[in-house]
């Protein structure tokens, strides 16, 4: 599968927060984030049921997985 951002509309989230899906199926999904101001959070705390890959292109933003947590 090949994906290019500018394909996919953003989704408005909650707390100036939007993203864009450009790709959800088997194990793996692929998610653009794009926090408006550098104090927006994500809606709350969750887990997905699939694998993620996560980078951070620009700012910092703390990641959880299970008890350990890291800022990148």
């Amino acid at each position: 599968m090949f994906y290019q951002s500018r394909q996919f509309s953003p989704e408005r989230l909650p707390g100036d927060v939007s993203r864009k899906i450009g790709a959800r199926g088997g194990t793996m999904m692929l998610a653009e984030v794009t926090f408006a101001q550098p104090s927006a959070e994500p809606p709350s705390l969750h887990s997905h049921p699939h694998e993620q890959v996560s980078y951070v292109a620009q700012g910092r933003i703390v990641f959880f997985l299970g008890e350990e947590s890291r800022q990148l």
